[in-house]
């Protein structure tokens, strides 16, 4: 199949998915894959003006919802998956690749898509039956073990105007389960150039 053409646009937010070759597990502990996820990222949103809203790291897969405020995605991406893959090769002493491939891209639109593609994102776990809320999962951009200051987000749901009153108001939200099938509808929506939920015929 040929690749999409790339869309550079520093006017909507991107869902970024990327895994891992063969859909292996990173082959470390994930306090290790972490670190080396969390470091590269952070370099490459700074080396290149990106605004991460959110992001979550499973064994094998990331998910990562973006902004580029200089519309260079490519160059955002280039960095990080390549150092990414790069630490944990050193780590794991890997001569073949870690990751599958190039990283898979969807523009989102809308708020309304903002919004489900911002849960969609952070329930991976509870998908994968890891936890049970969002909060007792620890390797996404709302977890305690980052330190201040380290990764700069861009507004969090300020940007689709939905505000809460507290931190638990917005876990609530987000640990709402709209079930298998709305999942498959997000899952095969962001397949898209450009997000659209794909409903059964």
């Amino acid at each position: 199949m040929p690749r999409k053409p790339l869309i550079r646009t520093a006017d909507y937010h991107y869902h970024i998915y990327a895994r891992s070759n063969n859909r292996e597990w990173f082959c470390l502990p994930m306090d290790e894959v972490w670190e080396v996820f969390i470091a590269n990222l952070e370099f490459a949103v700074k080396k290149h003006g990106a605004k991460p809203t959110c992001f979550v790291l499973m064994g094998n897969h990331y998910h990562l919802l973006i902004n580029t405020p200089e519309s260079n995605i490519d160059k955002v991406m280039h960095d990080f998956n390549h150092r990414f893959s790069l630490g944990i090769g050193r780590k794991t002493k890997r001569i073949n690749k870690i990751l599958g491939g190039r990283y898979k891209w969807s523009l989102i639109k809308s708020d309304e898509h903002f919004l489900t593609i911002y849960r969609y994102i952070y329930q991976n776990p509870m998908r994968a039956k890891i936890c049970c809320s969002v909060d007792d999962y620890k390797y996404h951009s709302m977890s305690p073990a980052l330190k201040d200051g380290q990764l700069l987000f861009d507004g969090a749901l300020e940007y689709a105007n939905l505000e809460f009153n507290s931190n638990s108001e917005k876990i609530d939200w987000i640990n709402q389960i709209e079930g298998q099938e709305k999942d498959e509808v997000v899952r095969k929506g962001l397949v898209k150039t450009i997000f659209k939920p794909v409903y059964p015929r």
